[in-house]
């Protein structure tokens, strides 16, 4: 990734640290960054191309592109090149969602991880911990679901057995992108706090790749249907 790239993701944190999420479930009842507040973080970013649409969920959404500084477009399109975009959306008036991953890229088959070593894992620090390859992130998501924070990292993966939905084919050759998502507010052991997995999910490559940020988005709002459902049944036990 060239510094173009590097200065979204570095900017993406530095967002996260300032503004605050509304609650995916509960919206109308918490408290989150505006718009307006997101707006002014990117001010005086220069390099920085915005853009504004409404998607078919009635969200609004915001993309920040980190442009090309030849200004050159893609293919035949009015999208200029860009090497990173910081993804926003909004739930009545309420940031709800916002992810960072990367614009022009390249692919490269070294960094898969094989998925069946990630399932077997419990904690954060098990996965951080993973070489030979070590998971390459693609994209970082973060939301607040039913009063719980939590952070996602997608990744490529390679094999996995799926029975469960795919009987026919237990080994899926094609690459894939997995989604791992933790909250640090759940964890096993209170003295030692190391977040405890609670989604694990795959992709197909090629799908995931179309829109980096959407695909991620949908993942956790799979995710935040299953903490909504939990908690009305007062089962919210992520661990099961």
């Amino acid at each position: 990734m060239n510094s173009t790239g590097m200065q979204g993701w570095e900017d993406y944190k530095s967002l996260m640290n300032q503004v605050k999420l509304a609650d995916y479930n509960f919206t109308k009842e918490s408290k989150g960054a505006s718009m307006e507040d997101v707006d002014k973080f990117f001010k005086n970013k220069k390099g920085v191309k915005r853009k504004e649409v409404t998607t078919y969920d009635g969200l609004k959404q915001v993309n920040y592109w980190y442009v090309d500084k030849s200004g050159k477009k893609i293919g035949g399109s009015d999208t200029p090149v860009f090497y990173a975009e910081i993804l926003t959306k909004y739930k009545d008036g309420k940031l709800i969602y916002a992810s960072v991953e990367p614009g022009s890229y390249s692919y490269s088959n070294k960094n898969a991880v094989n998925l069946d070593k990630v399932e077997e894992l419990d904690d954060l620090s098990m996965f951080s911990n993973l070489k030979d390859p070590k998971p390459v992130p693609y994209s970082v998501a973060q939301m607040e679901i039913s009063s719980v924070p939590v952070t996602s990292v997608s990744f490529v993966t390679k094999g996995g057995n799926h029975k469960d939905t795919n009987p026919e084919k237990e080994q899926v050759d094609m690459p894939q992108l997995a989604y791992l998502t933790v909250s640090p507010q759940l964890y096993h052991d209170k003295e030692h706090p190391d977040p405890h997995i609670i989604g694990l999910v795959a992709l197909p490559y090629l799908n995931a790749s179309r829109d980096f940020g959407n695909a991620h988005y949908s993942v956790l709002n799979n995710l935040s249907k299953e903490m909504k459902e939990k908690l009305a049944s007062r089962s919210l036990d992520l661990n099961k």
